[in-house]
């Protein structure tokens, strides 16, 4: 299958005999829409979570549970936030 085939079934869900360039261009720009949309929603859930896992208050949750016994063994969010962080680094957002 040619690459324009392919490129027409993953924009439009269907393969299609014609596409205009119009068509594909809409199709195009709505990708880089929602692309936006998702990477500014992934920067602010990174701020976010920093604020949080930053804050004194957040600290001490943890800090008193440790000294009454009640350590937290549960999972976390490391590794995807590590992944998401670098997913905005590589498409552009170099704040952090």
């Amino acid at each position: 299958m040619s690459v324009q085939k392919r490129l027409i079934i993953a924009l439009f869900g269907e393969q299609r005999a014609y596409v205009s360039y119009g068509e594909m261009l809409d199709a195009v720009l709505k990708i880089k829409e929602e692309n936006e949309r998702l990477q500014k929603a992934s920067r602010n859930l990174i701020d976010k979570l920093n604020k949080i896992q930053n804050d004194s208050n957040y600290i001490g949750i943890f800090q008193m549970a440790d000294i009454h016994g009640l350590k937290y063994n549960g999972e976390n969010y490391s590794k995807e936030y590590d992944e998401l962080f670098a997913l905005l680094k590589e498409y552009g957002e170099d704040n952090d």
